[in-house]
């Protein structure tokens, strides 16, 4: 007596949805429905497997600069891996930067093996990196191990905060390629 209960869906996407109120059920008339669901699943093993090779690779790597990390940049590399493969990396990063995991830490692998003879180039880079990764956290008031999971719905963030990672690879390996331009320029607009 005096309630009233209110139901709410959230079913997103541009369907042709209807609720009927007598039966309870949401159902979606004359829609693509069926061929949608049918293209994600012919593609779903394939990115699947992707992303298991990508996640493999990236496991392998870490592993192997975890062994190889000198003392001297090791705390910079810590907080570089702990921002890339936070707890919550797989439930708030995107499929494609994860797909880029592997060279991220590839270029993390290549800093390691150039650091002994190049300690100055690299510590004026990481400087560079420092001002723009440290702007990051400070914008969102958060440690780079909770990262991805506050900036996961800001894509101005999060285009910043992947720019700095590509921004790493253009520094620390160039022969990587990053996947766009990126200079400490465009980072500043």
């Amino acid at each position: 007596p005096g309630t009233m209960a209110i139901r709410v869906f959230i079913t997103g996407g541009p369907f042709a949805k209807e609720y009927d109120e007598l039966r309870g059920e949401l159902y979606f008339r004359e829609t693509h429905l069926p061929e949608l669901l049918a293209q994600g699943r012919s593609r779903l093993i394939e990115t699947a497997d992707e992303l298991l090779r990508s996640l493999e690779t990236t496991a392998e790597l870490y592993s192997a600069i975890k062994e190889s990390t000198e003392a001297d940049i090791g705390s910079d590399i810590e907080d570089q891996l702990d921002g890339l493969l936070n707890q919550n990396f797989l439930s708030c990063v995107e499929v494609e930067q994860i797909r880029q995991f592997p060279r991220y830490l590839r270029a993390i692998q290549q800093r390691v093996e150039k650091f002994p003879g190049n300690r100055s180039r690299d510590i004026e880079s990481q400087k560079l990196v420092a001002r723009h990764w440290q702007r990051l956290l400070h914008a969102t008031g958060v440690e780079a191990k909770d990262l991805d999971t506050d900036i996961e719905f800001q894509p101005e963030l999060l285009r910043y905060r992947w720019g700095i990672e590509e921004f790493r690879v253009s520094l620390f390996a160039q022969q990587l390629r990053t996947q766009y331009p990126i200079s400490d320029q465009r980072l500043e607009k």
